[in-house]
C-alpha cells in the first residue's frame, strides 16, 4: 500500500514537471549547441550576414579574450583553409555561402589551429558549388 502511494506520488510529480516545461516553451527536441550554427539554423535568417546572426544568437562567440598578462583580443575567422582576420570580417560573409560555423574556444582552437590562436577561433564552412 506504501509502495502504490510513492509510485503514484512519483509519477504526479514528474507529469507535474513535464507540464511545466512544455507551458514554459519547454520541447523534446535537443537544444541548440552553442559552439556550433548549422544549416538549419542558417535558412532562412533574418540577417543581412555572418556577422549579424552570431551577434544575435551567439554573441559570446565575439567577445574579446586577455591571456594571463596579455593583451585584449578577438578571435580569429577562418573561412575553408584561409584566416580573414577579426570577427568584422564575418561581415562580408552572406548566408547563403555559408554550410556551418563552429566556434573553437581557446586550448581547442591552439590544438587544432595552432599556439597563435590564443583567443579562439571561429570557422566558417562554405557550401559546396554545385
Amino acid at each position: 500500500m506504501i509502495r502504490r502511494r510513492i509510485a503514484a506520488g512519483v509519477g504526479i510529480l514528474l507529469l507535474a514537471g513535464c507540464s511545466s516545461a512544455m507551458q514554459r516553451g519547454g520541447s523534446t527536441t535537443p537544444a541548440a549547441s552553442s559552439r556550433v550554427i548549422t544549416a538549419g539554423e542558417l535558412k532562412d535568417a533574418p540577417y543581412g550576414n555572418l556577422y549579424d546572426l552570431i551577434q544575435a544568437r551567439r554573441p559570446l562567440w565575439l567577445q574579446s579574450y586577455a591571456p594571463s598578462g596579455g593583451q585584449w583580443s578577438l578571435p580569429e575567422v577562418i573561412m575553408g583553409n584561409r584566416e580573414m582576420g577579426g570577427p568584422e570580417s564575418l561581415r562580408q560573409i552572406p548566408l547563403a555561402s555559408v554550410a556551418e560555423v563552429r566556434y573553437y574556444e581557446r586550448s581547442e582552437a591552439q590544438a587544432v589551429f595552432g599556439p597563435e590562436h590564443t583567443s579562439g577561433v571561429i570557422r566558417v564552412q562554405n557550401r559546396a558549388s554545385p
